[in-house]
């Protein structure tokens, strides 16, 4: 996929289901999704890693900005604006940004964003204390989540955090080229709106952080049978201070 096959998709999944594309419960598809209990999910996991990280010995001034990285409707940008001064959330759908709209409750300490580009280029150096993003990268193929990571640390401020989860391939899946993967999803789905899973290498993150001043202080792997060829990882990772950049 490139950047506007990706933004057809998720603008189609907007138009169609888009809170269960976001959060896929097998028994809320066509619809079933309650729009107090999506966001109330939302709020409840968003509290629940506010938590942990100030158990880690994070915390953020009155005045800390977060991103949302991949926020679809804002059900986590809507929670994290519970403790940030503002919290912006950018999607690749505009579809999806324009319902985030419609159902914001935050007032204007909530900001979303279109972005059809595959980086962060709208945002300056150093905006954000949080980067924040959860069953995003995923579906995103791997070139671009490479150059989304290197922003997510070009646009962290120094010391701040980014909290992330993204998958890495297992086995055979490993080795098996995207657009291959592509080939076959688009021949299955017949022209339908598609969910796509994608594995970043391990070692490529690694390289990112040594690059671009990152630092991994947390990673927490948990493999479910329901997605058998990926394993999915948690992540914080620091930005250094600028002094200590090598």
């Amino acid at each position: 996929m490139d950047t506007h096959e990706m933004m057809a998709n998720w603008d189609a999944w907007a138009k169609s289901d888009p809170m269960w594309a976001i959060l896929t419960d097998p028994t809320k598809k066509g619809g079933q999704w309650n729009p107090e209990e999506f966001f109330h999910s939302g709020q409840a996991f968003v509290d629940d890693r506010m938590v942990w990280l100030r158990q880690q010995g994070i915390n953020f001034q009155p005045n800390a900005k977060a991103l949302d990285f991949g926020c679809g409707l804002g059900r986590l940008t809507q929670a994290l604006g519970k403790y940030f001064a503002e919290t912006h959330g950018v999607d690749i759908s505009e579809e999806m940004i324009k319902q985030a709209r419609q159902l914001n409750r935050m007032g204007g300490r909530v900001i979303y964003h279109h972005n059809p580009h595959h980086n962060l280029q709208l945002f300056a150096e150093a905006t954000f204390d949080l980067i924040f993003s959860f069953i995003v990268l995923q579906h995103i193929p791997c070139r671009f989540q490479k150059d989304y990571l290197t922003d997510f640390l070009r646009v962290l401020k120094p010391g701040g955090v980014a909290l992330f989860q993204c998958v890495h391939a297992l086995g055979w899946r490993a080795w098996l080229p995207d657009e291959w993967v592509d080939l076959w999803r688009r021949h299955r789905s017949g022209g339908a709106p598609i969910i796509p899973m994608y594995g970043l290498p391990k070692q490529a993150l690694a390289k990112i952080c040594t690059r671009h001043g990152g630092v991994i202080i947390h990673d927490q792997a948990h493999h479910s049978e329901e997605v058998p060829r990926f394993i999915s990882v948690e992540y914080l990772i620091r930005k250094e201070q600028k002094g200590n950049l090598g």
